[in-house]
């Protein structure tokens, strides 16, 4: 066991964390972050990454990735894209899904720290172009439990799919319990 997991590790459970991982050895996802209320879930699903030898990704604007911080970003696992006007950006995240042999993007759907009415859908539509599966990734505040739970494949119906989503959420707390909104997107509304 390499030093970084062993201290990752010790970090989480020092906290009182249990740490779960239910996703079956898959490399190709992507992960859902959520609930996400706080600051704190950064440094969380870090040391989450290191315990379970993910190397989780994320996505930057491509401005973040120009000069000095070009190669901290990099380092970081970061995905620059293109977020102006016409782009699209599904498409382009789910390329990245082609090109390379391992990639677990991780993304919080409700897009802010703040109690957020709807989930952007963006996640989903990047699953599904990229045929990979959705690993649901957690941190519950209320139950100290963190990890990657089990798979949905996207089957299209956005619907069906939410519904499993929201079941395995139902239970769980953010940091901060009144940032944590309905888990939805307005794509279900029709």
């Amino acid at each position: 066991m390499s030093m970084k997991r062993k201290v990752a590790e010790l970090l989480l459970r020092r906290g009182g964390w249990q740490i779960v991982d239910e996703s079956e050895g898959i490399r190709k996802a992507v992960v859902v972050a959520a609930p996400h209320a706080s600051n704190w879930d950064g440094y969380h699903v870090i040391l989450l990454g290191s315990a379970l030898r993910a190397k989780f990704a994320w996505i930057g604007k491509r401005s973040l990735f120009v000069g000095p911080l070009q190669g901290v970003m990099r380092r970081l696992n970061g995905l620059p894209i293109d977020r102006r006007g016409g782009r699209d950006m599904v498409s382009s995240v789910a390329a990245e899904f082609q090109a390379r042999d391992e990639l677990l993007l991780c993304i919080a759907p409700e897009g802010t720290r703040s109690r957020a009415e709807f989930w952007k859908s963006g996640f989903y539509h990047i699953a599904r172009r990229a045929r990979a599966p959705i690993l649901m990734g957690f941190i519950d505040y209320a139950q100290r439990r963190c990890g990657l739970g089990p798979a949905v494949h996207p089957s299209g119906d956005i619907r069906r799919d939410m519904e499993t989503i929201r079941a395995f959420y139902r239970d769980m707390e953010g940091r901060y319990p009144e940032n944590w909104g309905p888990i939805r997107t307005r794509d279900e509304l029709g």
